[in-house]
């Protein structure tokens, strides 16, 4: 996959089923800056995100 410019590796085969393209959850988590943990044991799926407030940022309002 090509993004702005930069080749960024996908990790798996992009297809289409039924008229619909799929693509890997954790490429695309990640990408837009989630962390993802698979846990197998249940075959359940946990996405996390840190959200900095603007005092984090640098901005006092």
């Amino acid at each position: 996959m090509e993004l702005n410019g930069q080749r960024k590796e996908i990790g798996t085969p992009i297809f289409l089923q039924g008229g619909r393209t799929q693509v890997p959850l954790r490429f695309i988590t990640e990408l837009l800056g989630w962390d993802v943990k698979w846990y197998e044991s249940d075959w359940s799926i946990t996405l996390t995100k840190l959200m900095t407030t603007m005092v984090e940022m640098g901005h006092s309002h």
